[in-house]
């Protein structure tokens, strides 16, 4: 199982958006600029400069712009206003806004009237990542942008003009609408049916709600997949709703999209108001993202998550400032240990696990590639420790 698949728990519920967000523009016209991108985690990441500072963001069309709050100062910058925020998992809160920020650029080519959050910099996404903020759609939403995977280098083109883009032959084509005063793209899907977030910050498949479910009877055709279902399915009419349950979701069926077993993605379900789609759809080939155009091409095939399983069976969140299990595999190490989803790993190896990135990436490494792993388990008030071997195996 790929160490991707255990990170996209933690960066979805963190992208913010907001109402009343003004749209950047591009200075320059009738252009074609070519710079680089790195991918990683499955996540896009790209080069902003400001004030003749390089940085290192991540392209994320479900977010804003967000400026982690050293980098601000570094360049001289801080926050002019406030402004109301909102999460993916429908939390509000008001924050510090720069706007307009200075003139910002990727590459060569340069975008006024930005607007970017101010966040504080110990939010646990910039540590994990590694990044210096978040370019958001209200920016992104300027141009054309064309990601071209290669053996050394990754090419990003930024163009105003599509003619001035290559789409191979056979490359999906999905229509998107630019919706939220951001400009967040949504698809609309016909099973589950309704509108589903575009996410390039989200690295997973999709993400539901219990809005966006549709029938019972397509929740009784998913129950029986690889990854067990928890209290999420169990309790998803009643009020004890909760982002703890992952199952296996075989085919996914859009409006100009359609994708059959292609490859096997997980779906996790969430409380927030927008169900998602990730960037484990967009897989390993070229991807354009056109939302003047409102269109997106996408020449590679879906990932396959659900590979030869290896490892202990579990994955876990950051939550609360605790290490949470979110995902359990059946017949996995740990279902077979009687390891539930929602419990909380408080040790690792009889070490006490400090809520950091360090801790966290260690735990998953450890879960994933650890021999023998002694995990101590709080559940309520009880403390349970158990030891697990690392081994491969087959999940009905």
């Amino acid at each position: 199982m790929k160490r991707l698949l255990l990170l996209f728990f933690l960066i979805s519920p963190l992208l913010s958006w907001s109402k009343g967000i003004s749209q950047a523009d591009v200075v320059e016209s009738n252009f074609s600029d070519t710079t680089v991108y790195e991918r990683e985690h499955e996540l896009f990441f790209v080069y902003v400069t400001i004030n003749g500072k390089q940085f290192k963001f991540l392209f994320d069309t479900g977010a804003i712009t967000v400026l982690k709050s050293s980098t601000a100062k570094s360049v001289g910058l801080r926050a002019n206003d406030t402004i109301e925020v909102t999460d993916g998992n429908n939390e509000s809160k008001k924050m510090g806004i720069i706007k307009p920020l200075d003139t910002l650029k990727v590459g060569n080519t340069t975008f006024a009237n930005n607007w970017s959050v101010v966040w504080d910099d110990s939010s646990f996404i910039f540590d994990c990542l590694g990044i210096d903020g978040i370019l958001g759609a209200n920016v992104i939403n300027a141009c054309n942008w064309q990601f071209v995977p290669g053996e050394e280098s990754n090419k990003l083109v930024l163009t105003d003009k599509l003619n001035n883009l290559e789409h191979r032959k056979g490359a999906r084509k999905l229509k998107i609408k630019l919706s939220d005063s951001q400009g967040t793209p949504y698809v609309k899907v016909k099973k589950p049916k309704g509108l589903f977030m575009f996410d390039t910050g989200f690295n997973g498949s999709v993400k539901l709600n219990k809005e966006s479910l549709g029938m019972m009877d397509y929740f009784e055709m998913l129950k029986d997949s690889v990854y067990r279902v928890g209290s999420a399915y169990q309790n998803l009419f009643g009020e004890e709703y909760h982002d703890t349950s992952v199952i296996s979701l075989m085919d996914i069926e859009f409006r100009q999209w359609f994708v059959k077993n292609e490859a096997q993605a997980i779906t996790t379900f969430g409380t927030g108001n927008r169900p998602m789609i990730g960037t484990y759809w967009i897989g390993d080939g070229v991807f354009t993202y056109a939302p003047k155009r409102e269109r997106i091409w996408i020449e590679g095939k879906p990932l396959n998550q659900l590979t030869t399983l290896k490892g202990v069976g579990i994955s876990t969140r950051s939550e609360d400032e605790k290490f949470i299990v979110t995902t359990l595999i059946k017949n996995s190490p740990a279902d077979e240990a009687g390891i539930k989803i929602g419990d909380e790993i408080v040790t690792l190896n009889t070490i006490e696990l400090d809520h950091n990135c360090s801790n966290y990436e260690n735990l998953q490494r450890t879960l994933e590639n650890g021999r023998s792993v002694m995990l101590g388990i709080k559940r309520g008030t009880e403390l349970i420790d158990v030891t697990l071997e690392n081994t491969q195996y087959i999940s009905p």
